[in-house]
């Protein structure tokens, strides 16, 4: 699929035009790469169930796209689509779809917390000290225990979500 394909595949995705202006400009700055990735990140609607890179599975509130203005020389600023945000239902939080190109690919219950398990014990071994603290002590304890960190859809449960919040506001960076 070439980039004009893309262009317009990107521009039925979002529901509005990729680019305003000069098109030599919006072709420089939407590389394929790029493209897939408004397509994908376009491609979800409020309600759906999308896998974050902080281990849990968000649901879209809504899909926000951000343009950036290309003022050039010469050129009297084109407008092109930067990126699409994705804001959390639960939280109103922007979190990323960080699985590119993987439209529908979530995680389940058992998977998400497999995975933690298993995060926490190897950062632990290795010492590297991103393991540590009340948050991650906190979840092992309870999966340990048999408790779940979040529902049937892997949505992140809100006791676990302010025990985070607060975990992280007590940190010094």
């Amino acid at each position: 699929m070439g980039n004009r394909a893309l262009r317009k595949a990107a521009s039925e995705a979002l529901g509005r035009r990729v680019y305003r202006g000069n098109r030599n400009v919006a072709c420089r700055t939407l590389r394929a790469r790029k493209l897939k990735r408004l397509i994908n990140d376009g491609s979800f609607k409020p309600g759906a169930v999308v896998h974050d890179c902080d281990g849990f599975n968000h649901h879209v509130g809504e899909a926000v796209v951000l343009c950036i203005s290309r003022p050039l020389p010469g050129i009297n600023g084109t407008t092109v689509v930067r990126e699409v945000e994705l804001v959390s239902a639960e939280t109103g939080n922007v979190f990323c779809s960080c699985a590119p190109l993987t439209s529908g690919v979530v995680a389940t219950r058992e998977v998400i917390e497999k995975w933690w398990v298993s995060w926490i014990d190897y950062q632990r071994s290795n010492g590297t000290g991103w393991a540590s603290g009340a948050y991650y002590d906190a979840i092992k304890a309870a999966l340990d225990r048999g408790e779940h960190l979040c529902d049937e859809d892997g949505v992140l449960l809100p006791v676990w979500r302010e025990l985070r919040r607060a975990d992280r506001s007590s940190q010094v960076l």
